[in-house]
């Protein structure tokens, strides 16, 4: 029987709602028969009662098919599966639906924690979240306990699962998860709150495969509040669809919500699909961390202490093998708070597919190696988008960074101090200066498009600006629109420039002082000096004070009607011994070049 491939997405609604819905997203491709009528997973609907259930206790599987039309499918085979990670399938059971699509069957769970039930029909598919708990905590006393503590106390010395149902658990002492495995504490979702109005909430240490899960951490004050302290040797922790929040009142002590101490060390953390608001430093401190993600949360107005001068998103501190994807940081309210900063030689770090906002900076590195920033959005920032500092093998490549909303001008990208770092494919869009390089060595700018859409000058404003560096290559950028010069050089042997595209800019396209050993090769450089009020550096090629570079088919013009690039290429100061070889500059307004060296070397140029 010939098939076919169709891609089938089963959509969660979002987990606020506990357990009543399917929570978890699938996507997949699946192999069907042509004959009969093909539905997504949308036709397909699976329940689970009781959810949560306890241990040994008859689960009831249940559900409706139907077509595309809104009618039952009778006499259709569902096939049953459970799953602890969604990926590996175990078979349950073989039901048929009725007359009216209708289908259930009987299980029993053999073990507990989080498991996802799937069900099977040859046009779809669907999957839910169950619970399987040793014991239920229940704030109006219908469960096996009421407090909190007193259920994670009681699980077994192997391990166990405590479920918490809605309800408000004010907390007049921490809870603890000490030397414990294969722990598992869910609650409803938003409407469990564990509430204190001081102090720390839950201390976490000396754990293996510990799972905090869709619980809501509030605080009535500002009084030493953590919500979460990890201490000691862990393995394996993950904090999954938490919320974290806090009331906000006068300034007492301030710390982080969720904070590793670096006294100890947590292997395989999993932090993911949070929400944080109101932290008074930072939202996360995660310090002495080996693997691990940082995925998918939503942060929300850190640093909001008035004594602390800046707080984060996240920190990372000494920290190797992380993976930081999918989170949105913004500040909202009046407070110094940065996005993302990794520091205190963390390694191997990997920061993807985020979205920071209004902040300080978005992404701080510094004293680090081996980091990757790539395809994050970071718009609004205060200081810069990225800064690094003193770091070894750092790659930013294809972010979007730019959108300053008021009167500041901060660079795109800022580096300083730094061995090999490539700055690749990145936009940068509307910031007071595009990339700037101060102080590095072995550094690669290449395929970067840099528009600052200046209308008005303003002093060392550029749109990458390179200061005392060495062994520098740029290469097939964009750069538009600073509000200085385009490319601005100084005090920097042995650099490229090779293939890149300068237009529009206020001042020169390309500025080259005391930068002795440098090649500019096969450049665009068109209609610069758009700043009329000067009638100096308004040119394609500013030589100033530099010897032995090598200017070589490059094309320098301006064709406007209106011509602003005064001078195709201007040697100045002390600079001497150049070789200017094969370059178009005709078509500048005032005239191709002037040239001061009498040892320059002129060749083969379109005047």
């Amino acid at each position: 029987m010939r098939r076919i491939h169709i891609t089938v997405l089963v959509l969660a609604l979002v987990f606020i709602t506990g357990f009543s819905v399917t929570a978890t997203v699938v996507t997949t491709t699946t192999s069907i028969p042509t004959r009969g009528r093909i539905l997504t997973s949308a036709n397909l609907t699976l329940n689970s009662s009781p959810n949560p259930s306890k241990v040994g206790q008859n689960v009831t599987l249940s559900g409706i098919l139907k077509d595309n039309s809104d009618q039952p499918l009778p006499q259709t085979r569902i096939f049953f599966y459970y799953s602890y990670n969604s990926q590996k399938w175990t078979y349950i059971s073989t039901a048929s639906t009725d007359n009216a699509g209708s289908f259930s069957t009987q299980w029993k769970p053999a073990l507990n924690g989080r498991i996802y039930i799937r069900a099977n029909a040859t046009v779809g598919f669907a999957v839910r979240e169950h619970v399987v708990a040793n014991f239920i905590v229940a704030a109006d006393g219908s469960g096996d306990f009421s407090n909190i503590q007193s259920a994670i106390d009681a699980l077994p010395t192997s391990g166990g699962t405590a479920y918490v149902k809605g309800g408000t658990y004010m907390l007049d002492k921490l809870l603890t998860i000490i030397n414990r495995s294969k722990v598992w504490l869910i609650g409803e979702g938003y409407n469990t709150k564990l509430t204190r109005s001081s102090g720390l909430t839950l201390r976490i240490e000396n754990v293996t495969n510990l799972n905090i899960r869709k619980l809501h951490f509030h605080h009535l004050t500002n009084d030493h509040y953590e919500a979460i302290s990890v201490r000691g040797i862990n393995d394996g922790i993950t904090i999954d669809s938490n919320w974290f929040t806090r009331d906000q009142g006068p300034l007492q002590k301030y710390v982080d919500l969720v904070f590793f101490n670096p006294n100890g060390t947590t292997k395989n953390l999993q932090i993911k699909n949070n929400f944080f608001q109101y932290a008074q430093i930072d939202a996360m401190a995660i310090k002495k961390v080996i693997g691990g993600t940082i995925e998918n949360n939503t942060i929300l107005d850190t640093a909001t202490n008035s004594v602390n001068s800046l707080g984060s998103g996240m920190t990372i501190e000494q920290s190797f093998n992380i993976a930081i994807f999918g989170n949105y940081i913004k500040r909202t309210e009046n407070q110094s708070m940065g996005g993302i900063n990794i520091f205190g030689n963390s390694k191997e770090i990997r920061v993807e597919r985020n979205t920071i906002t209004n902040v300080e900076w978005g992404v701080n590195l510094d004293h680090v190696s081996n980091i990757l920033v790539k395809g994050n959005i970071i718009t609004d920032s205060f200081s810069s988008g990225v800064r690094v500092e003193d770091a070894l093998n750092v790659t930013i490549s294809e972010n979007y960074i730019g959108e300053i909303q008021f009167d500041r001008d901060p660079p795109g990208i800022y580096v300083i101090n730094n061995l090999n770092i490539t700055v690749l494919g990145n936009t940068i869009r509307n910031m007071g200066s595009g990339i700037m390089l101060h102080n590095n060595k072995w550094t690669k700018i290449g395929f970067n498009t840099i528009d600052l859409a200046a209308k008005v000058f303003r002093l060392q404003k550029y749109g990458v600006h390179l200061y005392n560096s060495t062994s520098t290559q740029l290469y097939n950028n964009t750069i538009l629109r600073a509000y200085d010069v385009g490319l601005a050089v100084s005090m920097s042997r042995d650099t490229t420039i090779t293939g890149n595209f300068i237009s529009e800019n206020q001042r020169s396209s390309l500025r080259l002082s005391s930068s002795d050993y440098s090649i500019i090769l096969q450049n665009t450089l068109k209609n610069n000096g758009k700043d009329l009020s000067v009638t100096t550096e308004r040119d394609g090629i500013d030589i100033i004070s530099s010897y032995y570079c090598i200017f070589k088919q490059n094309k320098v013009f301006d064709d406007q009607q209106t011509k602003t690039q005064l001078v195709g290429l201007v040697e100045s100061g002390s600079s001497d011994y150049n070789q200017v070889i094969e370059n178009d500059f005709r078509w500048n307004a005032l005239s191709a070049m002037k040239i001061v060296g009498p040892h320059t070397i002129l060749s083969g140029n379109l005047v």
